[in-house]
């Protein structure tokens, strides 16, 4: 072999296999006799993720001379909580499509294994069922991160050791993509704590993905954006020169940014490779805060919500006592009194009777004990950005509810979130608590969530987050001019009660005490102390968990944001299941004010 191919083939193989470590192929099927048909299926990233919905890109090339419809359940169940999602496909005849998949994962306090085993089958009329598996394994105290293929090329190998060697339990430092897989729904993301990429690499992305991106750190996530360009004149690197719409520059730190309950940094790296003292970036809760461990940490007993949801206690004398009523009955008075000796031929219909009307009575007990359907308490954070070309509403609500009789423990919804359980405290209503020792099964099908989401006689804990579009918005009509306020309009969907403002000069607002804004109305604004909004916001932030409370009092250190309590949680609330009952679900309401949206035809 001449001896330039050597190095030249040493350079290939090497692009091949960080191009193949990338992203992880499930399945991949030509079917026999029926041409070029095939179904290829691969996880966007390794399918090892602690909690959230890991994203799956479904390929399905039909030539097999007419049209058909794939049938594809994607599962997850090494753990107790198991969880599957099914999708129907339909492919054209000559036809190539593509299906962008999330399934959701059970988070890591549901089980103590950190291995994952997830299970794609595929079927189609007339066709042969394929399935496939792979396995996975999680980080134990590692957060969750991805990172761009142009950064991981030369650095990932490195990186991997220095954190195992940190940690025996942590497996990787991240989890290798390719940017042009990237998902385009925030929900692809929504298994991450953090997404490594490069600027070249973010530039390139499409309109689509970058919005997905964007939507995800919205909701928390964290964004950091590699750059090899210096700035000029030796100044510091500086989150603005991203031009991203929205973010609040940190004042110590020029290069980082909050954006709603999430952050983005743009750090400088050599084009070569990244150092591993970047791990200790991702180390501290504070800088990256890692979802599962707040599902599990966060909704115990110090929990506001819960804490004022109360406890129940299980009273097993309700069922006992008829129970040992009915053995009573149905033996010695019945073999002694109703069928004495010579009419023994009673039992055929004395035994039935008494029975029947056992069950019917415990039956009634249960009914009027838990009663139908449910109760709950739920605590909601809805942030609006009506900035233009983006408006819209970011939800963030925590849910606890008991149940009684639950008919169907699925509901439907029409509304794309991921919905996480919580990690309540230990009880025999609960059915995720280590006391519990029950499998539960969560099925997704279209917008039906099937499955042991709401059990009869048990409690269930969600966070729910999701992103909608939306026209409600706080207009700027003027700006604060020396000591007179700002002139604010609302366009929200509901009468407001409270309402604080921090304008752009830094000084803080709020409407006089007891005035309702109505939707369409002037916001009528006086002069307010800043440690008044502070304590105010503290007030109002108390029914989150510990976690997100924190992320909404740094929110009250935006521009140009203003904080609501909104008179109705209709507009507002993420509907689950329609039996449950909300007692108790207050709103606080934010976002940035914006300028008025000129009229059609004015510049």
């Amino acid at each position: 072999m001449p001896p330039f191919r050597v190095p030249l083939l040493a350079i290939v193989f090497c692009l091949l296999t960080s191009t193949a470590s990338a992203q992880v192929q499930v399945l991949n099927e030509t079917y026999r006799n029926l041409g070029k048909t095939s179904v290829n299926v691969e996880a966007v990233f390794a399918p090892s993720a602690q909690q959230g919905s890991i994203p799956f890109r479904v390929t399905i090339s039909n030539q097999s001379g007419k049209d058909r419809t794939w049938e594809v359940t994607i599962s997850d169940t090494n753990r107790t909580l198991s969880t599957d999602i099914t999708v129907t496909i339909s492919v054209e005849n000559g036809a190539v499509v593509t299906r962008e998949l999330y399934l959701p994962i059970a988070p890591l306090f549901t089980t103590d294994s950190y291995y994952h085993n997830t299970r794609v089958e595929v079927s189609s009329s007339g066709l042969d069922t394929i399935s496939r598996s792979v396995g996975h394994e999680t980080n134990d105290d590692f957060p969750t991160v991805a990172i761009s293929k142009v950064l991981a090329r030369r650095s990932l190998s490195d990186l991997d050791d220095h954190v195992q060697n940190k940690s025996p339990g942590d497996t990787r430092f991240a989890l290798p993509y390719l940017t042009e897989r990237l998902p385009i729904n925030w929900r692809g993301y929504s298994a991450l704590d953090a997404l490594l990429i490069d600027h070249k690499s973010w530039e390139a992305l499409d309109d689509a993905q970058r919005r997905g991106i964007l939507e995800w750190v919205r909701l928390g996530g964290r964004l950091d954006i590699f750059t090899t360009e210096q700035p000029p004149n030796g100044k510091k690197l500086a989150v603005r020169d991203l031009k991203i719409d929205g973010i609040q520059p940190l004042r110590r730190t020029p290069g980082s940014g909050r954006f709603s309950l999430g952050q983005i940094h743009l750090k400088n790296w050599d084009g070569d490779s990244l150092d591993v003292a970047i791990v200790s970036d991702y180390t501290k809760i504070q800088k990256t805060p890692r979802r599962s461990e707040e599902l599990g940490n966060n909704f115990g007993r110090d929990w506001n919500l819960h804490r004022e949801f109360g406890d129940e206690k299980f009273n097993p004398a309700i069922i006992l006592i008829p129970l040992l009523i009915f053995a009573i009955v149905v033996a010695p008075v019945n073999l002694f009194h109703f069928a004495k000796k010579g009419k023994r031929h009673r039992l055929f219909f004395t035994t039935p009777i008494i029975s029947v009307a056992a069950c019917l009575i415990i039956v009634a007990i249960i009914f009027l004990e838990d009663g139908v359907g449910g109760k709950g308490h739920r605590t909601i954070l809805a942030d609006i950005q009506s900035q233009s070309g983006e408006m819209r509403l970011y939800v963030t609500q925590e849910q606890v509810s008991r149940t009684g009789v639950i008919l169907s423990s699925g509901f439907e919804s029409d509304i794309e979130m991921v919905m996480d359980p919580v990690n309540l405290p230990r009880s025999v209503f609960n059915p995720l608590s280590e006391a519990s020792n029950r499998t539960t099964n969560y099925h997704f099908y279209e917008q039906h969530y099937g499955g042991g989401f709401f059990r009869s006689r048990s409690e269930q804990g969600f966070s729910i987050r999701t992103s909608q579009p939306t026209r409600a918005r706080v207009e700027v009509k003027s700006p604060a001019r020396e000591d007179s306020p700002p002139s604010l309009v609302s366009s929200l969907p509901v009468a407001i009660s409270a309402f604080y403002y921090r304008s752009d000069d830094g000084k803080t607002w709020r409407a006089p005490e007891n005035t309702v804004v109505a939707p369409g109305s002037p916001i009528p604004l006086e002069a307010a102390d800043p440690d008044e909004y502070k304590e105010w916001l503290k007030t109002n932030s108390v029914t989150f968990s510990q976690a997100l409370a924190r992320r909404i009092r740094n929110l009250g250190e935006d521009q140009s944001r203003y904080f609501a309590l909104p008179k109705s949680a209709e507009s507002f609330a993420v509907a689950s299941h329609p039996s449950i009952r909300w007692a108790r679900e207050p709103v606080l309401l934010t976002g940035i004010a914006v300028n008025p949206v000129p009229a059609a035809g004015n510049e």
